[in-house]
């Protein structure tokens, strides 16, 4: 895994703060959370989602710690490649959760004894998954695929099943040349991921959400460096699109939460009324999932449902503004490529009027 100076540095100062970083004897000693995210003004924001998650994680006693740094930008694989120094200092008996900081609510209520409850119930789902593949990390599952890097690969194309080797790399998901296609390679995705889901779920349900979800993530820190030491992954490349190749060629590393028990996901593209799906049945409980009634720790709201993610807060008791705090280079991805272009060079100072006034007048 080639590391940049930059993220190098910011690894290394991490690493050091959390291990030096004294414990309260509050905290649980089984499990960790660590947050990506790569703005450092979130944190201190009383009204983001971020704030939620760390304020929250006391009353569960979830040591929660923020990684990413500062970096202007950020590509796929940047989380992935911050994490390896952080893994190396954290107590190996640990259960590491990571999580995208951005789109993740914890969901545990305000009261202190349904919170523990909640935490203690994460681990056992957690060995109960694991059962049959004690090794493997967990990822979330979501009910759509894929992303537009897997429409440019087939499902064996990025490791070699026999020696672990990288064979190909990912491209960027929506860069120039790597836009999504729906061909007969996201079929061959969709298919595999399908058969994943219905051996290991012993064809006892239909679940609607299949797919593999790079947001969230759970394993030992021994098993999570493995995984990262096999994907080699490189800034640019497609996290998600890596991690299915990886669960594609060797399947006892990686297993889905399928019923969602330890990560709950909304669905963005039903729309808020439809696709927020977690609701309140008591103020004093987690919320639950309306129609498979399970109660995950970890809400996630991917591609940007920002608005469901507030509300999920707000009904948890919080207070949120997310969709208020896209970032400028959230902003700029709304934007076709060339107006994308033209906005980032406003912002920066880049952006040259009089040629733009003289080129609209022609």
């Amino acid at each position: 895994m080639k590391l940049s100076w930059k993220l190098f540095l910011q690894s290394l100062a991490l690493a050091a703060a959390v291990a030096a970083a004294e414990d309260e004897t509050s905290y649980r000693k089984d499990v960790r959370v660590l947050l990506y995210e790569n703005n450092p003004n979130f944190e201190q924001d009383p009204t983001s989602s971020l704030h939620f998650f760390k304020e929250r994680s006391k009353v569960a006693n979830l040591q929660t710690t923020v990684f990413g740094g500062k970096l202007k930008r950020p590509g796929f694989g940047d989380k992935l490649q911050l994490l390896k120094p952080l893994l190396e200092v954290v107590d190996p008996n640990e259960l590491i959760i990571v999580a995208d900081g951005r789109e993740v609510a914890l969901n545990v209520p305000e009261s202190k004894e349904a919170a523990l409850e909640a935490v203690d119930r994460f681990m056992e789902t957690y060995n109960k998954l694991t059962k049959d593949a004690p090794r493997a990390v967990v990822m979330s599952a979501v009910d759509q695929c894929c992303a537009p890097a897997m429409s440019h690969a087939n499902p064996g194309d990025y490791f070699d099943a026999s020696t672990g080797a990288r064979k190909s790399r990912a491209c960027s998901s929506g860069k120039e040349g790597c836009e999504y296609e729906d061909n007969e390679s996201i079929s061959q995705w969709k298919e595999f991921m399908k058969e994943v889901a219905l051996d290991k779920t012993a064809g006892d349900e239909e679940y609607d959400s299949v797919y593999l979800n790079a947001g969230i993530v759970a394993g030992y820190p021994q098993d999570l460096i493995k995984m990262l030491d096999i994907i080699d992954i490189q800034s640019s490349e497609d996290d998600q699109a890596v991690l299915s190749g990886l669960m594609y060629s060797f399947p006892d590393m990686i297993v889905l939460d399928y019923n969602q028990e330890m990560f709950g996901n909304n669905q963005v593209h039903k729309g808020l009324v439809d696709g927020c799906v977690f609701e309140q049945h008591d103020h004093e409980m987690p919320l639950y999932h309306n129609k498979k009634m399970t109660q995950p720790m970890i809400l996630q709201t991917p591609g940007r449902f920002y608005g469901c993610l507030d509300v999920l807060i707000e009904i948890l008791g919080g207070e949120s503004h997310r969709r208020y705090l896209m970032s400028w280079e959230e902003l700029a991805d709304e934007f076709e490529d060339e107006d994308r272009q033209l906005f980032t060079e406003f912002l920066t100072g880049g952006f040259n009027f009089a040629a733009s006034e003289e080129e609209a007048s022609n």
